[in-house]
C-alpha cells in the first residue's frame, strides 16, 4: 500500500502542532528568521565601488555605507559626494545611517575633508542617528574627529547586530 496525498485539510493534530510551532518561532524570534523581513527590506545600490559601497533602504529610511580600504586621495572617489546626495534624496528626513568601516585603514587629510563635506550632505537631508562599526583604533579616532568637527549624531559599535538594533530603537 502506498502512502496516499492528503490535502491541507487532512493534516493531523501533529502535522498542525509542526506548523504552529514553527509559524510562532518566526514571529517570536524576530526578524532574522522571517523569510518576509528580507523581501521588506531589499536595499538600492547607489554606488558601489572598491572603495566603498552605499545603499539604501526605503522601508527602514536608512542608508548603508560600507568603506573598504585605503583611499590614497580624493581622486579615487570621484563619485563619493555625488553617492551621496542621490542617496540621501531617496529618504526621508530622520533617517539613520549604519557604516560599516571595519575594513576601513586611515586616510590622509584630503579624504578626510571629503568625508566632513558627505556629512554636512547627511546632516542636511535629515540624518538623525549614525551607527558606525569599528575594528581598527585608529580609524576610530580618525572617524570620531570627524565627527566631533561635524557635530554628526554617532555611536561607535564592534558588531554590526548591536549597530542595527540601536538603530532600530
Amino acid at each position: 500500500m502506498g502512502a496516499q496525498a492528503r490535502g491541507p485539510e487532512a493534516e493531523t493534530p501533529r502535522e498542525l502542532l509542526i506548523h504552529f510551532v514553527i509559524l510562532f518561532s518566526i514571529n517570536r524570534l524576530g526578524p532574522s528568521l522571517n523569510p518576509i523581513y528580507y523581501v521588506n527590506s531589499m536595499k538600492t545600490t547607489i554606488g558601489n565601488n572598491k572603495f566603498y559601497r552605499i545603499e539604501i533602504s526605503k522601508e527602514k529610511n536608512r542608508a548603508y555605507l560600507k568603506i573598504f580600504g585605503f583611499w590614497k586621495n580624493v581622486d579615487v572617489v570621484p563619485e563619493y559626494l555625488a553617492d551621496w546626495t542621490k542617496a540621501v534624496s531617496g529618504l526621508v528626513k530622520g533617517f539613520t545611517l549604519l557604516t560599516d568601516a571595519s575594513e576601513m585603514k586611515t586616510h590622509p587629510q584630503d579624504v578626510r575633508k571629503l568625508h566632513e563635506q558627505a556629512q554636512a550632505i547627511l546632516l542636511k537631508g535629515g540624518v538623525s542617528k549614525v551607527a558606525e562599526i569599528l575594528k581598527d583604533d585608529v580609524a576610530e579616532m580618525q572617524l570620531d574627529a570627524v565627527a566631533k568637527t561635524t557635530n554628526f549624531p554617532k555611536k561607535n559599535f564592534r558588531a554590526a547586530e548591536d549597530a542595527e538594533k540601536w538603530l532600530d530603537q
